[in-house]
């Protein structure tokens, strides 16, 4: 693999594959899970795809067990989706923890219809339930009920117009809006990603549960000619910084007394130095898989996480030679940050970046926020960019934190053959209502 193949891939949106992950599967050794319940639960349903059934049996209790020997389990399976074709996804799931367990709701989309799975695991991780249920496999698609969305225009009449949403309930619109911010790479406003759309998603959820969300098309997805114009003097001001705040201040004269910036990838990573930047707009902020890393620590570990035994000495000096730029940013005059690259992207954009260092920025402020990721994501890393924010914002009043156990860069569910690389992102998928759930309790129960 060539270098630049390597600083390309890197950059597909900021994100690129990492190693497969792998399907964690019941124990042989005491019958019970040997993963989050989360995990455990689309390994099961994917076994039973492929007939394993004594996967499921040994995952049971010893109630469900008499309930459900072996053959019992895949007369189950066969009566409920004989019919229905091939799995296609786990389209969504939705977890609810109880005083006695977890209940875990699969919505599994087949070729001809959709099939809501039930399983709840006792306080020992066993399965102690089973259900099957059928649902509309389009219900996640539609405007639901209730609600209304409205179109607006972000900088209007400037050259940096940009079409938006806003998204009320039908009943008149509340005191709260919360405004997403994209992550990196030219996003349209619902966050599509092959069958996915995250902010869609998020747009739909929020307002049942009482807030208002704007979301927008980013600068770089609709004036991607313009930008290229000066492209060398580009920064993360001009890329999303600037948008975010004219959304704050369009939301301020509808009349909104709470809005709240939800920051996802990027847009999380700049969420603090986006609401220093309002100067009080935004009066806190959700981080959904940001990171107070910089953005070459992350492309470098992206890089790293590509490499196999014949390329690894290859790819480790070039991941070195990059970071090393990286420490000569501040000795470079701008003459050279504007010809020199890292990773190729433009120095001149880094410096900048840079220079907004999120931790330090977040630590400074008295305001809520709250910091969600993944257990799943392969772009950013829970064990380093997650608990680097737990680590930075230790015992600091106001700051929340959640890690969604199965769960991918997109708060949707990792699974399929390619899990654990971007080719999981092909197949259709929903963020979870629990997701939804958190972000509408922190920020109902803060502002």
């Amino acid at each position: 693999m060539s270098k630049k193949i390597i600083a390309a891939v890197a950059l597909t949106a900021c994100l690129v594959a990492a190693a497969a992950a792998v399907m964690m599967l019941p124990s042989d050794k005491n019958d019970g899970i040997a993963a989050s319940n989360e995990e455990a639960a689309v390994s099961l349903i994917y076994g039973l795809d492929r007939g394993e059934y004594v996967l499921l049996y040994k995952a049971m209790n010893s109630d469900m067990r008499s309930q459900y020997p072996v053959g019992n389990i895949k007369t189950a399976w066969k009566e409920k989706t004989n019919d229905l074709g091939d799995l296609l996804s786990i389209e969504r799931m939705n977890v609810a923890e109880e005083k006695d367990g977890t209940g875990i709701d699969l919505y599994c989309a087949f070729e001809k219809g959709g099939k809501k799975i039930g399983l709840a695991f006792d306080a020992e991780g066993l399965v102690s339930g089973l259900s099957f249920e059928d649902y509309d496999q389009d219900i996640f698609d539609k405007l639901p009920a209730g609600l209304k969305e409205n179109s607006v225009k972000l900088n209007a009449g400037s050259k940096w117009e940009l079409n938006g949403n806003l998204t009320t309930r039908t009943g008149g619109p509340s005191d709260t809006v919360a405004v997403i911010v994209h992550g990196s790479g030219p996003n349209d406003m619902d966050g599509t990603i092959g069958p996915t759309k995250i902010y869609r998603d998020i747009a739909w959820g929020l307002p049942q549960c009482g807030i208002d969300v704007l979301r927008y098309d980013k600068r770089t997805y609709v004036h991607g000619a313009a930008i290229m114009e000066d492209y060398a003097k580009f920064t993360v001001m001009e890329e999303t910084i600037d948008d975010a705040v004219a959304a704050a201040k369009l939301m301020e004269s509808y009349g909104y007394k709470k809005i709240i910036l939800i920051g996802h990838s990027m847009g999380g990573m700049l969420a603090p130095a986006i609401v220093r930047e309002s100067k009080g707009l935004y009066d806190g902020f959700v981080s959904l898989a940001g990171s107070p890393r910089t953005l070459v620590e992350i492309i470098a570990d992206q890089n790293l996480a590509l490499a196999t035994e014949t390329n690894y000495v290859f790819i480790k000096f070039f991941v070195n030679s990059e970071l090393a730029k990286l420490r000569q940013l501040d000795s470079w005059t701008e003459e050279e940050l504007l010809s020199k690259t890292i990773f190729t992207i433009p120095a001149y954009y880094i410096k900048d970046m840079v220079s907004r260092d999120a931790g330090e920025i977040a630590a400074s402020m008295d305001i809520p926020m709250l910091f969600l990721q993944g257990s799943a994501d392969f772009q950013v890393y829970p064990e380093k960019d997650f608990e680097k924010w737990k680590e930075i914002l230790s015992g600091k009043e106001g700051a929340e934190f959640k890690l969604y156990n199965g769960l991918n860069h997109l708060f949707m569910v990792s699974q399929g053959d390619k899990a654990g690389t971007t080719g999981e992102y092909t197949l259709k998928g929903h963020v979870g209502q629990h997701v939804i759930d958190d972000i509408a309790e922190f920020i109902n129960g803060n502002f």
